[in-house]
């Protein structure tokens, strides 16, 4: 959905911290999701809000970093990806 921009920062966020739910290994989210899309990506720390809220469009980057808690162990993952064709 993502590159034909049905897609905002905050819809992944919360996906992501669903398919994290999925797992039934989830304890707690490690830290709020940094979801940027475009320019928003390239604020440090950056925290989406429904006033910011941008579509990942086709030809941006997204930024995403985030983390979580399991009985095992704590994570926390950055990763930038390219929106349709880089």
């Amino acid at each position: 959905e993502a590159p034909k921009g049905g897609i905002t920062e905050i819809d992944a966020a919360k996906r992501l911290e669903a398919f994290r739910a999925e797992t039934g290994e989830l304890k707690d989210v490690s830290f709020d999701t940094i979801s940027g899309a475009g320019a928003n990506g390239a604020i440090v720390h950056y925290r989406v809000t429904t006033a910011t809220n941008m579509p990942l469009k086709p030809g941006e980057l997204f930024l995403v970093d985030s983390g979580a808690q399991y009985m095992d162990g704590t994570t926390d993952v950055t990763r930038t990806i390219a929106i349709g064709t880089p």
